[in-house]
């Protein structure tokens, strides 16, 4: 059967604070991926420049290079063009995705069921939101949000929720 689903937008999140990592749902050609024309990116403060994009070797992760973003400013991400890798080439629907620039980049490690997020929240702090297999073994899968520092350092971690999934649940 010939494939005649669109590709769609599952997820954008800032990654650091000068590039956004899109995931689509589906495998998208390099050729509309990279076009940059088909990102506009956008907050309250006005447009902000996309500078170039790049599709990972997976071809549904395109990660934006673009002008500084401000820590804590929702960011409005526009998408069209983009289409998918069948021999229909499925065009997206025009879309959009809000997310916010924070200061800890989220980062996906081994094949992740689901995207993991990092999200400020009110009050100060932020939410990571992960799945994952294992940590052990070579098949790592799991989600962590890091910051790169230089010299000595502490750092104060909460653990609000853990979904005891089976006896070797790790965190």
């Amino acid at each position: 059967t010939p494939d005649t689903t669109a590709p769609t937008l599952v997820q954008a999140q800032a990654v650091g604070f000068a590039q956004v990592k899109l995931v689509f749902s589906e495998r998208v050609t390099a050729a509309t991926a990279t076009n940059i024309s088909n990102y506009s990116l956008s907050s309250a403060n006005g447009s902000i420049a996309v500078n170039s994009a790049s599709l990972d070797a997976n071809e549904n992760t395109v990660l934006l290079n673009v002008d500084l973003l401000t820590e804590g400013l929702a960011y409005t991400i526009s998408v069209s063009g983009i289409r998918d890798k069948s021999s229909a080439a499925n065009l997206i629907a025009p879309t959009q995705a809000t997310f916010a620039a924070i200061t800890y980049a989220p980062l996906d490690i081994g094949a992740v069921n689901i995207p993991g997020t990092v999200k400020p929240v009110t009050g100060g702090g932020y939410d990571v939101s992960a799945s994952g297999g294992d940590i052990a073994g070579t098949r790592d899968q799991f989600q962590y949000g890091y910051q790169q520092k230089i010299g000595d350092f502490d750092v104060r971690v909460r653990l609000a929720d853990l979904t005891i999934t089976d006896a070797y649940v790790k965190a």
